[in-house]
């Protein structure tokens, strides 16, 4: 009996290692992607800041105007999302609409642009 009880225990301490070592390289993952995506924001961050300067020196702009901007688009996204709707890109071929989650007509293969480009983030 003893025998058994003790392969069982082999058997349990083998998976409980699989497991945190498959919880490890997960972990890792997780954190080198959040790196990644860490280093996209400064560089989207830098990219913004330098287009709103360009902008300003270029039109005038001021920072009250830049701000009442973005309560806007806000104020858009909200009434978007709680009506639900989202209107989805025409095909430029067939004009059909082309999903949200894919880049091409399904009805004729097309490739399709984004209603937004910010629809591709």
């Amino acid at each position: 009996m003893s025998l058994f009880r003790e392969m069982d225990q082999y058997r349990r301490i083998s998976d409980a290692k699989a497991a945190a070592e498959k919880s490890g390289t997960a972990a890792k993952r997780a954190a080198e992607e959040l790196e990644l995506l860490q280093r996209k924001l400064a560089k989207l961050t830098l990219i913004c800041r330098a287009m709103w300067s360009l902008l300003q020196q270029q039109h005038t702009l001021s920072e009250q105007d830049l701000w009442q901007r973005m309560q806007e688009l806000e104020q858009r996204d909200r009434d978007r999302t709680s009506q639900g709707t989202r209107e989805a890109p025409k095909c430029p071929k067939c004009g059909r609409a082309i999903s949200l989650e894919h880049s091409r007509c399904m009805y004729c293969g097309t490739e399709g642009m984004p209603a937004d480009v910010f629809d591709v983030l």
